[in-house]
């Protein structure tokens, strides 16, 4: 494997498993897996998915309309994902952040991330067919008749 690849996949590992707030952002599907493992009071760690947002200032203020009960992180690690849904879990991301959900949350929060998982599959999925489907796409240039 490539050098800079696996020091890529060994750093991205080590966030998610010390990270306190981390979103992890899939560019191809324009969406992101958000870990907040903070607690406070009656509110515990917590998993989202939610739209890419355009700065890290952007995603940093989101959290008030996520979480409202909390304050805003004091850190958040951004971390871009860019290959296929799929390669997220056979890198074994997923499995990385499976580990840290038992540890922080128990089962609710692992299958928390299991459904979100789910959902980004399904997402990528939708938009493989409509890229097929020629579906929110425009023709950039025409074959003459």
């Amino acid at each position: 494997m490539d050098p800079a690849t696996d020091e890529f996949h060994q750093r991205f590992e080590g966030a998610l498993r010390t990270a306190e707030v981390m979103s992890v952002f899939f560019p191809r599907i324009g969406q992101s897996l958000i870990l907040d493992m903070r607690h406070a009071g009656d509110d515990g760690p917590l998993l989202l998915l939610d739209i890419m947002v355009a700065s890290p200032n952007d995603r940093l203020h989101s959290f008030r309309r996520l979480r409202p009960e909390l304050p805003l992180p004091e850190r958040l690690i951004l971390a871009p994902w860019p290959g296929a849904i799929s390669s997220f879990d056979d890198s074994g991301m997923l499995a990385t952040i499976i580990d840290r959900c038992e540890i922080e949350g128990g089962e609710v929060l692992v299958d928390q991330v299991r459904e979100l998982y789910r959902e980004l599959q399904v997402i990528e999925r939708q938009q493989i067919r409509n890229m097929l489907r020629g579906i929110h796409s425009e023709t950039i240039w025409k074959r003459s008749s």
